[in-house]
């Protein structure tokens, strides 16, 4: 294939007063909710434990989807075909106020709608490049952990009119065809109920010789 593959990722940004920290969540065909260490980079906690306060000096923010036992840093997940949550894990935050925002977004060519859930406020914001979502964290321990926020994907409806596209050789072993693809979408070309090619969707045109 010419066309080449889809950069998808972008970053949670969390930060406090002082304190800065970020996690990635990446879309890949290869990548699963289960630990590849190919893909995915385990979180590694900021900062020093400190017994006085029971926690690490440095906040920390990750995601995880199934176990926040198994958190990571870089989050590496298959692609999605209606809907798909990812978690995130919010530790080692003092009593104070902090902000997320979300970096990378231009990486997204999927064309998924994104939008941050805070489970506490029962409260779900659309997530692009402008995002800024301010909380408190408080001694109420619901205000942070792994239980408050989910970012939640839905991927595109596949547009009713048919992509353009042509084929040539066909009684070739080699096939030619150029596709308009729609974002998000994933084609299979097939011949005799195999498939030849697989594409994943970015708005652009995909061709093979």
């Amino acid at each position: 294939l010419r066309q080449a593959e889809p950069i998808t990722y972008f970053r949670v940004k969390l930060a406090s007063a002082t304190q800065t920290d970020d996690a990635v969540i990446r879309f890949h065909e290869n990548g699963s909710d289960n630990f590849n260490p190919n893909f995915d980079a385990p979180k590694r906690k900021n900062g020093n434990y400190v017994s006085s306060l029971g926690a690490n000096s440095y906040l920390n923010i990750s995601t995880y989807v199934l176990d926040p036992g198994t958190d990571y840093s870089i989050n590496t997940v298959g692609m999605i075909n209606c809907s798909k949550s990812i978690k995130i894990k919010l530790e080692d935050a003092m009593l104070g106020n902090y902000t997320m925002t979300f970096g990378d977004l231009d990486k997204m060519q999927l064309g998924y709608s994104i939008v941050l859930r805070d489970n506490l406020l029962n409260k779900d914001v659309a997530v692009n490049e402008s995002t800024s979502y301010t909380f408190a964290v408080t001694s109420d321990p619901t205000t942070y952990g792994s239980n408050r926020f989910v970012i939640n994907f839905t991927s595109p409806q596949v547009a009713p009119n048919a992509p353009n596209y042509t084929f040539s050789n066909l009684c070739e072993s080699q096939i030619q065809y150029q596709l308009n693809t729609q974002a998000g979408i994933n084609y299979k070309i097939t011949k005799g109920g195999s498939v030849l090619a697989t594409v994943i969707g970015n708005g652009n045109q995909a061709d093979e010789d």
